[in-house]
C-alpha cells in the first residue's frame, strides 16, 4: 500500500511534518548526472520512439504509444515537440491468490510516467496508471479476504524532477482493485478492503528539492476510482463476516512539491469504492463503509497561482496568489497588419515561450525576472525585416512596463537564374531582333555590386529557356547567324 493516505486525512498536519523533516534532515543537494536529451519531433518520431522510449510510432497521428511505465531517469531530458503525442500506460497489478487463513493482497498498478529528470512539453503527454489487482478470497471458515491493490499514479514527478508544460498533459490514476471475499464455514471470515484509486498526478515531497511542475499550457488530473470492498463470509453457526470497506478515490493532483501555474488546470476526482455486504450469520456481519472520494488538488506544500489563473476552490489549502503585470513589446518598422512577428521570453519560474502578434505591439501578463528577444529576421510574403535596435534584453518586472524594438526592411536578395544550355555573350556583343533592329547586349559590372549578364539560348521560339520561366525577360532574335533567345538578368 504505497498511497500516502495521510495527505488526505491530515493535510495540515502533514505539511507541518514535512517542514520538521526538512529541518531535521538539513539541506540536500541533488547528485550530479551526465545529461541525456531525448527529443521527439514529428520528423524523427519513427526513429526516436522505438529506439529511445521503447514505444510504437503511429505515423498518422504522430503518437508514441508506450505499453509500460515511461521512466525518465535523473539527468535525462525528454522534449516532446509540437504536434507530437507521447502516451504511456502502467501495467495492471496481479490478483491476490485465494488462501486459507487469508487471501493474498492484490498487486499495485504501475505508474504511467515516473519522472526523475526533466520533461519539456510542447505537444501532448498522457500518463495512465494501471489498475490494482483484486484481493484473493479467503478459503475456509474464518479466513479473511485479501485487500485490493492500489491503482497506479498517472504521472509521478519525483524528487529533484521538473515538468515544464506549454502543451497538454493528462494524468489518469488507475482504479483500485476489489477486496477479496471472506471465507465461509462455521465462522464467517471478514472481507478485504478495496484498494485506493491512484492520483492523476503525484508530486513527491523531498524537503526543498521536491518535484516541480511549471505549467503554461493545459493540465488535466483525473483520480482513479476506489475498489469495492469484498463481501463478508457466510457463517453457519456464528456471526457472519464483515464486509470490506470501499477504497478511497484518487486525488486529481496530490502535491508535496511545487506547482507554478500560469495556464489551465482541470481537476477530476476519483469516486470512493462501495463497501462490501456483511456475510449472513447469527448475527449477520456489518456492511463495509463506502470509501471517500478523492480531492481536487490536495496541497501539502506549495502552489503558486500566477496571474490568477486558478479556478477558486479547487486547491485545498489556498494557493499563493502571485500578481502579474502588463508587459508590452512594441515594434516599429513592420507593417501594423498582415505580418506575423514575435518575441521569445522566459520569466519568473517559466522557461522560454514564444509570443506572436500582427500589430504594433504584443501585451502579455508577466512578473519577476525577464529575458526576452525579438524575432529576427521576420519574413513576410513580399519583404523581410531585420531587427536593428532593442532586439533583446533582461529586466525585472514589478509593474506595468514596455519594451520597443526597431525593424528595417532588408534589401532583396537577388537569385541568379539557371543558365544551363546558354552561352554567355561577351561585353559589347550585338544581336538582331525579329524586326531587324540591332542591339548591344547588356553586360558588365554596374559599379554598385550588381552585374548585368546576357545569355544566348539557341533554338526555336517555342522553346523557352528556364531563366525566362523563372521571371526574367528575353528577346527572340539572331546572334552569330543563329536564331534563339537572348536573356538579360541582373544579380
Amino acid at each position: 500500500m504505497r498511497k500516502p493516505t495521510l495527505f488526505r486525512s491530515f493535510p495540515l498536519t502533514l505539511a507541518v511534518v514535512l517542514l520538521l523533516l526538512m529541518a531535521m534532515a538539513g539541506p540536500r543537494v541533488p547528485a550530479a548526472h551526465a545529461q541525456t536529451v531525448i527529443s521527439v519531433t514529428v520528423s524523427d518520431g519513427a526513429t526516436v520512439c522505438p529506439g529511445s522510449l521503447s514505444g510504437t510510432w503511429n505515423v498518422e497521428t504522430d503518437t508514441c504509444s508506450i505499453e509500460s511505465t515511461l521512466t525518465i531517469s535523473p539527468g535525462t531530458v525528454l522534449d516532446v515537440g509540437p504536434g507530437v503525442n507521447v502516451a504511456a500506460s502502467g501495467g495492471n497489478g496481479e490478483d491476490g491468490a485465494p488462501g486459507a487463513g487469508a487471501g493474498g493482497e492484490g498487486g499495485g498498478g504501475g505508474d504511467g510516467v515516473d519522472n526523475s529528470g526533466t520533461i519539456n512539453i510542447q505537444g501532448t503527454l498522457t500518463g495512465t496508471g494501471g489498475n490494482g489487482g483484486n484481493g484473493g478470497d479467503g478459503v475456509g471458515s474464518g479466513s479473511e479476504g485479501g485487500p485490493g491493490g492500489n491503482g497506479g499514479y498517472g504521472i509521478l514527478d519525483g524528487e529533484f524532477a521538473t515538468i515544464n508544460n506549454q502543451g497538454t498533459v493528462t494524468g489518469t490514476g488507475g482504479n483500485g482493485g476489489a477486496g477479496g471475499a471472506g471465507g465461509f464455514g462455521a465462522i464467517g471470515g471478514n472481507a478485504g478492503p478495496g484498494g485506493a484509486g491512484g492520483s492523476g498526478f503525484y508530486i513527491q515531497p523531498d524537503g526543498p528539492f521536491g518535484g516541480t511542475i511549471n505549467n503554461q499550457g493545459a493540465i488535466t488530473g483525473a483520480g482513479g476510482n476506489g475498489g469495492n470492498g469484498g463481501s463478508g463470509g457466510f457463517a453457519s453457526s456464528a456471526p457472519g463476516g464483515n464486509g470490506g470497506s470501499g477504497g478511497m478515490g484518487g486525488d486529481s493532483i496530490l502535491n508535496g512539491g511545487t506547482i507554478n501555474n500560469d495556464g489551465a488546470i482541470t481537476p477530476l476526482i476519483g469516486f470512493g469504492g462501495n463497501g462490501g455486504d456483511g456475510g449472513a450469520g447469527s448475527p449477520s456481519g456489518a456492511a463495509g463503509a463506502d470509501g471517500p472520494a478523492g480531492t481536487l488538488i490536495l496541497n501539502a506544500a506549495t502552489v503558486n497561482d500566477y496571474c490568477g489563473d486558478f479556478t477558486p476552490g479547487v486547491v485545498e489549502n489556498s494557493p499563493v496568489a502571485v500578481s502579474c503585470y502588463a508587459v508590452t513589446f512594441d515594434q516599429s518598422g513592420i507593417p501594423s497588419s498582415g505580418v506575423t512577428w514575435g518575441v521569445t521570453a522566459s520569466w519568473g519560474p517559466f522557461p522560454t515561450e514564444d509570443y506572436t502578434g500582427t500589430g504594433v505591439g504584443i501585451t502579455v501578463q508577466m512578473t519577476g525576472s525577464l529575458d526576452y528577444s525579438y524575432d529576427t529576421p521576420v519574413t513576410a510574403s513580399s519583404a523581410t525585416y531585420d531587427c536593428g535596435g532593442g532586439c533583446a534584453g533582461t529586466s525585472s518586472v514589478s509593474g506595468a512596463t514596455s519594451f520597443s524594438a526597431s525593424y528595417s526592411e532588408a534589401a532583396p536578395v537577388l537569385v541568379c537564374p539557371t543558365t544551363t544550355g546558354g552561352t554567355l555573350l561577351p561585353m559589347g556583343a550585338t544581336f538582331t531582333d525579329g524586326y531587324g533592329n540591332r542591339w548591344v547586349a547588356p553586360s558588365g559590372n554596374d559599379g554598385s555590386g550588381g552585374v548585368w549578364s546576357s545569355y544566348f539560348f539557341a533554338g526555336p521560339e517555342g522553346t523557352v529557356p528556364a531563366a525566362m520561366m523563372s521571371g526574367w525577360g528575353g528577346v527572340y532574335g539572331t546572334y552569330n547567324g543563329q536564331s534563339g533567345w537572348i536573356v538579360t538578368f541582373y544579380c
